[in-house]
């Protein structure tokens, strides 16, 4: 298997997450803002799957 599969602390789904390998994982995908980035830290200990990732960067370039 290429990665951990991980749980996300978000929704609860499972992904692969490849620390070692940063570009073929799937948070490579997307570019966080700022804001998403601090948000993201102060809330979760570990990675989030691809989708939640995205639901909070757009949660922060409405506002």
């Amino acid at each position: 298997m290429n990665g951990d599969v991980k749980t996300c602390e978000m929704c609860g789904q499972e992904f692969v997450c490849n620390p070692y390998n940063v570009s073929n994982c799937q948070c490579s995908q997307i570019v966080l803002s700022g804001e998403a980035k601090q948000y993201t830290k102060a809330h979760y200990t570990d990675c989030l799957c691809l989708s939640c990732l995205k639901k909070i960067n757009d949660k922060f370039k409405e506002a």
